[in-house]
C-alpha cells in the first residue's frame, strides 16, 4: 500500500535541497550561512524557533552563532559545556535527540524557558569526516503541533549539507590566510617568484616578479600565467612546465 504521505515528503526534501543550494554554492560569511540555514530550517519544517551552536576553539564548549529568537547583542554571551543540557549531550554524543514530551526546556544561556510539546536537536556533522562541529535546535512548531522522527530525519539532512558548507568556509578561510601569508613571506625576496595553479592560472606573483613583468602591484592574479608573460619568457616557463608533467608522466 502506497504511503499517502509520501509525495509530500518527496516535495518537502526537493524544496529542502534547492534551498540549501544557495548556501553550498557560494563562498560566503561564516553569519551569512548561519542566517540562511536557519531562514531554511524554520520555512521547511514551520516552526518559530531554530538556531544553531558550534563548537569552541577548545572543543569543550558550543557557543551560539545565530538564533530566530533570542536576540543577536546576546549570541556572544550564550555557551553550553559539553554533555551539559540537551545540546551539549547532543554534542558530545553525535547522537540527534527528539524530546516529546512536555517538559519546561532552558536555553543555553539559563535565562529564557521554553514551554514547549517537542524540541529537536541534531549535530552538525561534517559528512566525510563525521566530526562533530556543533548542532542545530528547533522547536516551537507555528501550528503548536508537536514535532515528528519525519522532522527529525528532515533536520539531519539539512545539518549535513549545512555542517559541509561551514567546513568549506573553514578551509577556504584557512587556505586564504595560508596563502596571504605565503604571499607577504613571498614579497620580501628580492628575487622574482611566482607560482602557477593546476588549471593554468596564475596563483602567486611576488613584489619584484610584478615589477619585472609590468603588473600593478595591486592586480588581481587569478588569470592565464601566459597573458602576464612577455613571449621570450613565457616560452621558458612553458618548457619548465611541460618538463614537470613529463617527470610525472614518468
Amino acid at each position: 500500500m502506497t504511503d499517502p504521505k509520501q509525495p509530500i515528503v518527496e516535495k518537502t526534501y526537493l524544496k529542502i535541497f534547492s534551498l540549501l543550494g544557495r548556501i553550498i554554492s557560494r563562498d560566503t560569511e561564516l553569519a551569512d550561512i548561519v542566517r540562511c540555514a536557519i531562514e531554511i530550517v524554520r520555512d521547511v519544517l514551520e516552526v518559530e524557533n531554530c538556531s544553531i551552536m558550534l563548537m569552541n576553539s577548545e572543543g569543550n564548549a558550543l557557543e551560539m552563532q545565530g538564533s530566530s529568537t533570542i536576540p543577536s547583542e546576546s549570541w556572544s554571551t550564550i555557551s553550553t559545556p559539553l554533555g551539559r543540557g540537551i545540546a551539549g549531550k547532543v554534542a558530545q554524543t553525535g547522537h540527534a535527540t527528539l524530546v516529546s514530551k512536555s517538559q519546561t526546556i532552558h536555553s543555553s544561556g539559563g535565562e529564557r524557558h521554553y514551554q514547549t510539546d517537542s524540541f529537536l536537536s541534531v549535530p552538525l556533522q561534517h559528512s566525510e569526516q563525521q566530526t562533530t562541529i556543533g548542532v542545530m535546535n528547533v522547536t516551537d512548531r507555528k501550528n503548536g503541533q508537536p514535532l515528528t522522527n519525519l522532522d527529525l530525519e528532515m533536520l539531519q539532512a539539512v545539518a549535513h549539507l549545512v555542517a559541509d558548507a561551514i567546513e568549506n568556509h573553514w578551509q577556504w578561510v584557512r587556505a586564504h590566510e595560508a596563502r596571504r601569508h605565503l604571499s607577504r613571506v613571498m614579497d620580501g625576496l628580492p628575487i622574482g617568484m611566482f607560482a602557477i595553479g593546476s588549471n593554468d592560472r596564475l596563483t602567486l606573483c611576488n613584489r619584484a616578479a610584478r615589477r619585472n613583468l609590468g603588473l600593478p602591484a595591486s592586480s588581481e592574479l587569478d588569470r592565464p600565467w601566459h597573458e602576464c608573460f612577455p613571449p621570450a619568457i613565457a616560452a621558458h616557463v612553458q618548457r619548465a612546465l611541460d618538463g614537470l608533467a613529463h617527470a610525472k608522466a614518468a
